[in-house]
């Protein structure tokens, strides 16, 4: 089948993990999971909402149109069965939980750590006086740097990672937390590989001779889920401080946004200032020159006001004498004129037909 959306390229043990999901679903072992047995198979175990990523209440009688809704989603031919690739979008973006998901062989390895819990106590007992603890802390000696808490954590943890070996879902929200913690005094993946790598040595030194390569690895898968939870709680720390950075620099970058503005707010309005100081200049320098005028009438009208009736008798006099002077110059102009027109040569006084009036005939 070639479908658009396609699962990440699963290694072996994590196909071998959601094929065991698969076929529990897969009631009728026809190679696919139809609606009504993911159904069945959500009433049956009710831990696999939570392993599918699916809403509990989806999972009810009744609401199978929601259960639904989340099959679509998945069912990407549309054809109303789940194919293997696509069973496996259910984990597309939830590898954490996957790589918590029990393996094929996890049962053995559990079964081994449990046969072996009593020889190591035993053992221990007798090559330490303080027994696991005290075997741990001799490993850590020399380990640097150290992270205050993680050792104790540790100790602290490590039954439940027994317990929950075969449903390590169960403690990661815990377990994680710690990590978080951890994260917040110092603590890296660097140092719980270190601190791991030496609670698995101070198991072999307490079980003594007959520590074999099933042990290590059954051990070391116990191990190594609970630093992988701490480790998430590491990223979580991680992401938290670089966000908490990012928001910093958007607040710093809003800061000088704002400074800017504020700048930009200041010049415009120191412009509008000197736009009105402009303007009330010029109002007030009007204002003066109508001022002047207005002065300048009043002072005119009122020594006109003053003049006695011979004053303006002298000024229209004088005012007539010399109109009687304009209108004899212009007399004498218009005579002079008329002297001058009988001197020049005769003009012809009728139109001719190509000559312009008044034009000499010779």
């Amino acid at each position: 089948m070639s479908i658009a959306v396609r699962p990440p390229e699963w290694n072996d043990k994590d196909k071998a993990k959601i094929r065991k999901l698969f076929d529990q679903c897969d009631a009728d072992k026809g190679g696919t999971v139809s609606l009504d047995e993911l159904g069945r198979a959500l009433a049956s175990d009710k831990d696999l909402c939570r392993i599918l990523g699916i809403d509990p209440i989806a999972a009810q009688p009744g609401n199978k149109a929601k259960l639904r809704e989340v099959f679509e989603v998945v069912d990407v031919d549309g054809s109303d069965e789940l194919d293997f690739d696509e069973f496996g979008l259910f984990f597309q973006s939830r590898v954490e939980i996957l790589r918590y998901l029990p393996g094929t062989d996890d049962e053995d390895k559990f079964c081994i750590i449990q046969e072996s819990i009593e020889g190591i106590r035993e053992h221990a007992n007798e090559v330490h006086p303080l027994a696991i603890p005290g075997l741990f802390n001799d490993k850590i000696a020399n380990i640097t740097p150290t992270v205050d808490g993680l050792a104790d954590a540790i100790l602290d943890d490590i039954g439940d990672a027994v317990d929950n070996f075969l449903e390590p879902n169960k403690i990661i929200k815990a377990k994680r937390q710690n990590g978080y913690v951890l994260a917040t005094r110092g603590a890296t993946k660097a140092n719980f590989d270190a601190y791991g790598d030496a609670m698995l040595g101070a198991f072999e030194a307490g079980y003594g001779s007959g520590w074999t390569v099933a042990h290590q690895e059954a051990w070391g898968k116990c191990l190594g889920n609970l630093m992988d939870m701490y480790r998430l709680g590491v990223e979580d720390f991680q992401k938290e401080e670089r966000d908490k950075k990012q928001a910093a620099i958007e607040e710093a970058k809003a800061a000088a946004d704002k400074e800017a503005i504020k700048a930009a707010e200041k010049e415009a309005a120191e412009a509008q200032k000197a736009v009105e100081a402009a303007e009330k200049k010029r109002q007030e320098e009007d204002a003066k020159r109508a001022k002047e005028r207005e002065d300048k009438a009043k002072k005119l009208a009122s020594a006109e006001a003053k003049k006695s009736d011979e004053e303006l008798m002298e000024e229209r006099q004088a005012k007539e004498s010399r109109m009687q002077m304009v209108r004899a110059n212009q007399s004498a102009r218009m005579k002079r004129e008329a002297e001058a027109l009988k001197d020049q040569e005769p003009f012809c006084i009728c139109l001719k037909k190509g000559m312009v009036k008044g034009t000499p005939l010779y």
